[in-house]
């Protein structure tokens, strides 16, 4: 039986489109996610070779948290929070849902299933039926 050219190409999109989410997490696993030691002992030693130090003397842990301190501070003097019951009667509720609504995420899906059953009908009418007998 030959199938029409329409029915060949849906058939293969078909096929993609169920093949295809099963095989990104196997692709996704397959990728390196942690990078090269070797590069980044190379990045360490040129970081502190930019200020002329030894990559294997660290600074001690006092002159180490005066530089945090000296950091913070000059972000400027401390600003508290204010209590959350401020912040809550000075938020204004949202306008409406931020988000389609069940409902119309049924309608979608249903919609979606009667275009699909519409394709089916369209391109079995199309295609060429061997008669037997």
């Amino acid at each position: 039986m030959r199938l029409s050219r329409l029915t060949r190409i849906l058939r293969v999109a078909a096929l993609v489109a169920v093949v295809a989410p099963m095989a990104a997490p196997a692709l996704a696993a397959a990728a390196p996610d942690r990078p090269d030691p070797d590069v980044a002992a190379r990045a360490v030693a040129q970081y502190y070779a930019s200020f002329g130090a030894d990559p294997g003397t660290r600074p001690d842990p006092g002159a180490a948290a005066r530089a945090v301190g000296r950091y913070y501070a000059s972000f400027g003097a401390e600003q508290p929070l204010p209590p959350p019951r401020i912040v809550a009667a000075t938020a204004r509720p949202l306008p409406g849902p931020d988000g389609p609504s069940w409902a119309a995420a049924l309608v979608a899906g249903a919609l979606a299933a009667l275009a699909a059953v519409g394709l089916g009908v369209i391109t079995g009418r199309r295609s060429i039926r061997v008669r037997h007998g």
